[in-house]
């Protein structure tokens, strides 16, 4: 599950992009279309 997880996250916020007009899930995940400012946060707990 770990090594499919990061797919995931990219589909998730795609999904959640086209749900709405005038989302971009790329300038969430691209530097080079505007995702330089964002900021990603990775925990693990149990």
């Amino acid at each position: 599950v770990w090594f499919d997880a990061p797919i995931e996250y990219i589909g998730c916020t795609e999904e959640w992009a086209n749900a709405a007009p005038g989302r971009n899930w790329r300038s969430w995940w691209r530097l080079d279309e505007g995702a330089g400012d964002v900021r990603y946060v990775q925990f693990m707990g149990k």
